[in-house]
């Protein structure tokens, strides 16, 4: 076990932050994923995250648990939850970081962008329309600032390197 730990706290270290945010923001997706199929398939399941009079569950399973659901309709095959297109978007994120062109750091930017905009929008929701807090939801937004801090960082690094090396 000792050895386990050791061996994860230098894969940590050595790893890009890109790839830690992009991790845990996979784990939180998949975690939310798993409430909200609980929530809809088992009337006694109560989620880790819900505390007290906040609760995740309600969020996941509101109209606003799917974004392409209220704008395609619900029927639609592309109304997917909020957490699952999350999922994919970490995925994504995570299978695109070893690549240090300018193109994939321009791709990693852009999605980013998109997710930190969504982020801004879902925590809107969340505070002043749901009226709720939900930590998971909170913990991707601030997952979502960190990437966009990251990619932003990546996208201007290659000018300041080029500057320092003329």
């Amino acid at each position: 076990l000792v050895l386990v730990l050791l061996l994860l706290f230098f894969l940590l270290r050595t790893m890009r932050a890109v790839v830690k945010l992009s991790a845990a923001g996979a784990l939180l997706s998949m975690y939310a994923l798993y409430v909200e199929y609980q929530h809809n398939h088992n009337e006694s399941y109560e989620a880790l995250c819900d505390i007290g009079p906040f609760s995740c569950s309600k969020v996941f399973s509101s109209k606003y648990g799917s974004v392409l659901g209220m704008a395609l309709g619900a029927d639609s095959p592309f109304a997917l939850p909020n957490a699952a297109l999350g999922l994919c978007y970490y995925l994504f994120m995570l299978a695109i970081s070893p690549l240090d062109s300018f193109l994939a750091t321009s791709f990693k930017t852009v999605a980013t962008i998109a997710a930190a905009t969504s982020s801004v929008m879902l925590g809107y929701v969340l505070a002043f329309i749901l009226n709720d807090f939900c930590v998971v939801c909170v913990s991707t937004y601030v997952i979502n600032a960190g990437l966009l801090y990251q990619c932003v960082k990546e996208l201007c690094a290659p000018s300041q390197t080029k500057a320092k090396n003329a």
